[in-house]
């Protein structure tokens, strides 16, 4: 079954809608979200994972997994299929549900194809004309002229695999996550790039003479990063539009990546001119775009989930949740891996008091190793246990009302050193 979302306008078109959502949503199984109603956890699983470990996976309570997908190697030229590939997805995702798992989607739009990356306009461009090759990611966020290809393959690809996911994830930059590039340096530190120069986002940018670092006599510094993340937040709204357009109507998930910045990082980083040297830019979210606040009041989907890809940070899920819950809307997190039985532990306790919907294991694998001291899925099932026997706590909610698409409540905090 198929369903498209629908705009309707003025005062009894917002009843509509918001009748249509409620309707939708409740049908997949999520339900029109309130903080205070927030539904028990859920645990996800994220491969690489063999078939055993889904087996003790499920023993565990794990209901969610997620299936990923590769444009290049879904469409390895340009209009064909490769079919022995999508087949295999298929049937993977019939095993699952055959197994009763919910499924998750990665559609992979991160991962494009040579031919599409080797077109003018493919690649990201920083603000010393070099273009970003580390990954196959494509420039859909300034390349306008090449988003229709990114729509066909999306189409194709859910009339193989179907349209009944319990959520499919966006994000469309590095590792599927809402980001622009990156590079680090040999220190591990990610470069001072900022990836609007290539001749689409010149076009566009509204002080296309001035570099990060130039002296800002004329609020150069504070037009450009206005820009530069509006433009991001842009972007997440076409990959869900364009997910609807495909007949996708269940919720998307948005994956937010790292640390992310806070109320006041992008004017501190506007003072220094995003000249690279201020403690807010160290870590390389200014230049990554990771203004959460403004991504998710710029939602304007009403069925889309706040996913935290950093899910081991209790602050980082605080914040999120915060916003995803002032906003109205669920919240997930994922972990990053390879962790210790105490940090698993505080992440699933962390996830359940901030009122997060679920939360998926990512390398799945790490927890059936039963080596080098990570935890195990015995180590899960036993905090899991423990959450299911525990009242519900209250969530924790820090501030009152916020500003829209400010975060202001929300206090200044301390950056952690080495934010990945």
């Amino acid at each position: 079954m198929r369903m498209r979302a629908t705009t309707l306008r003025g005062p009894r078109g917002l009843v509509i809608i918001g009748v249509v959502a409620a309707v939708l949503l409740a049908g997949l199984g999520w339900g029109l979200f309130h903080p205070r109603d927030a539904p028990g956890l859920r645990l996800g699983l994220a491969g690489p994972f063999r078939d055993s470990s889904l087996t003790a996976a499920r023993e565990i309570g794990v209901s969610d997994v997620l299936v990923e997908v590769e444009w290049r190697r879904a469409e390895p030229r340009q209009g064909q299929l490769d079919e022995e590939y999508l087949r295999d997805k298929a049937q993977q995702v019939a095993r699952l549900r055959a197994q009763g798992f919910r499924i998750a989607l990665n559609t992979g739009i991160q991962d494009a194809p040579e031919w599409l990356l080797e077109r003018p306009g493919a690649r990201f461009v920083n603000q010393f004309g070099d273009a970003y090759t580390e990954r196959p990611v494509p420039n859909l966020l300034f390349g306008t002229e090449l988003r229709p290809l990114a729509a066909s393959y999306l189409t194709r690809l859910l009339d193989r695999l179907g349209t009944e996911f319990s959520l499919v994830r966006v994000g469309g930059g590095p590792l599927g996550e809402l980001s622009y590039p990156w590079i680090r340096n040999s220190d591990g530190r990610v470069e001072n790039f900022y990836w609007a120069f290539d001749d689409n986002a010149m076009r566009a940018n509204p002080v296309p003479e001035w570099r990060p670092g130039m002296p800002s006599d004329r609020a150069e510094a504070h037009r450009f990063l206005t820009w530069y993340l509006d433009s991001l937040a842009r972007y997440q709204n076409w990959q869900i539009s364009t997910l609807r357009g495909a007949g996708f109507g269940g919720p998307v998930a948005v994956l937010y990546p790292s640390y992310g910045m806070r109320p006041g990082d992008a004017e501190i980083a506007i003072d220094n001119n995003l000249g690279g040297t201020s403690a807010v830019e160290e870590s390389g979210d200014v230049q990554r775009g990771y203004d959460f606040a403004r991504q998710v009041s710029a939602l304007t989907d009403l069925n889309t989930v706040i996913y935290a890809t950093w899910g081991e940070q209790v602050d980082v899920v605080a914040y999120l949740a915060f916003l995803a819950h002032d906003d109205g809307r669920p919240a997930m997190a994922e972990n990053s891996g390879a962790n210790s039985r105490d940090e698993i532990d505080r992440a699933l306790r962390n996830a359940a008091d901030q009122g997060l919907v679920a939360f998926y294991l990512v390398r799945a694998e790490d927890l059936t190793c039963e080596c080098n001291g990570l935890a195990t899925l015995d180590d899960v099932a036993r905090t899991y246990q423990s959450l299911a026997e525990s009242p519900r706590r209250p969530l924790r909610r820090r501030g009152a009302s916020r500003e829209r698409g400010h975060g202001s409540s929300w206090p200044r905090s301390t950056r952690a050193v080495g934010c990945v």
